[in-house]
């Protein structure tokens, strides 16, 4: 690892390709299991409600937010490909930073993700 003082270690492009190397076993989700996660995500976190909520207090402008909010969702996917194309490895957000950043943000990252799919 790439030393920059002991709280914030960094882990090089050739550490997460000896990595990948070592570890070719093959993924244990299906592309249907990660839709079904994906949608239970949403349905679960009552985005359908929110909208029958939302929609008499906001009127027609509500849809302007939703088209916002998609088109930020769509930026925020967009990064993880770019990212998951630079650094093939398994991790995603925890891996990205921990290159990036350091070990100090990389699990601030990493805990910060998690909590919001707890809650969410």
């Amino acid at each position: 690892m790439v030393q920059c003082d002991k709280t914030n270690r960094r882990k090089t492009l050739d550490e997460f390709a000896l990595e990948a190397e070592g570890n070719e076993e093959e993924a244990s989700l299906s592309l249907f299991d990660l839709l079904c996660i994906g949608i239970g995500g949403t349905v679960g976190s009552g985005v359908f409600v929110l909208t029958g909520e939302v929609y008499p207090v906001a009127g027609p402008s509500s849809a302007l937010c939703w088209m916002i909010a998609g088109g930020v969702c769509l930026l925020s996917a967009f990064s993880y490909m770019e990212l998951s194309a630079a650094i093939p490895t398994r991790g995603s957000t925890y891996a990205f930073s921990l290159h990036a950043l350091g070990e100090y943000w990389a699990v601030a990252g990493g805990v910060s993700l998690m909590m919001g799919y707890a809650l969410a």
